[in-house]
């Protein structure tokens, strides 16, 4: 049996946990105070740090690292789930398209959020990373290649994501095809992926492995819920332009 997964595995009996929708909720929650950092209070600090003590300069440095720490708990869960969608969706085509058009209509959000201007190409949202990784799941599930081959083409789509300047960039994809390879096994999965998320997020502590707890806790159980399957292509735009609403109302110079 090749060591890499190659057809939808089987998955263990179901038992007690956290339901997908918890799951996701989690991830939403942990992103927005990831972004809370990121888009509000960081330029809050950097316009009046000079006419901040020692002492408040330090309290808010904290504040804001520990806002992006908790931030790195994120992108694991949304990348996770993007591969239990690949297994599940009836429409992987339409799955895609869905993923991708949110992907742009996301991006203006995105650059005024981060930059304050509408066009940035140095830096692209996160819904273009889980779009590639998408992509690349569906090449490796329809090409069924030799695993030296499974290995290139992942080289291959994690260089372009470094190219295209995207969200987690190469991390983002191996991430998501170390879920897609180790799917059936979960042990591994969580193990594999650990590892891959503590290194990526040493600059925070290692936090992004702490996502894999309550991974580890799925249930997986199937939820047919449109709406919530919507909930994270809505809340991340809208949730990027509500905070650069409020950036611009409370980052003024003091």
């Amino acid at each position: 049996m090749s060591f890499f997964m190659k057809a939808r595995p089987a998955l263990s009996k179901e038992t007690a946990g956290l339901s997908r929708d918890t799951l996701k909720k989690l991830a939403l929650f942990t992103m927005l105070l990831d972004h809370i950092g990121v888009v509000v209070l960081y330029p809050w600090i950097s316009i009046r740090r000079d006419i901040m003590t020692v002492t408040q300069q330090q309290f808010w440095n904290l504040s804001y690292f520990s806002l992006r720490t908790i931030g790195r708990i994120a992108f694991p869960i949304f990348a996770f789930f993007l591969v239990e969608g690949f297994f599940y969706t009836r429409d992987k085509k339409r799955y895609f398209m869905r993923l991708f058009g949110m992907a742009l209509l996301s991006e203006i959000p995105f650059n005024l959020a981060v930059s304050d201007s509408f066009f940035m190409p140095s830096h692209q949202n996160t819904l273009f990373t889980l779009a590639l990784g998408l992509l690349l799941l569906e090449c490796l599930s329809r090409w069924r290649a030799p695993n030296v081959l499974q290995m290139c083409l992942l080289v291959l789509f994690a260089l372009a994501a470094i190219v295209l300047r995207l969200d987690y960039a190469a991390y983002g994809i191996v991430l998501i095809v170390i879920f897609y390879w180790f799917h059936a096994d979960k042990k591994a999965c969580m193990s594999f992926g650990a590892v891959l998320s503590f290194a990526d997020s040493m600059r925070n502590l290692g936090a992004a492995a702490l996502a894999y707890i309550p991974l580890s806790l799925y249930d997986r159980k199937k939820q047919p819920n449109k709406k919530g399957a919507w909930m994270f292509y809505v809340f991340y735009p809208a949730h990027l332009l509500v905070l650069y609403g409020i950036r611009l109302l409370v980052c003024k110079p003091a």
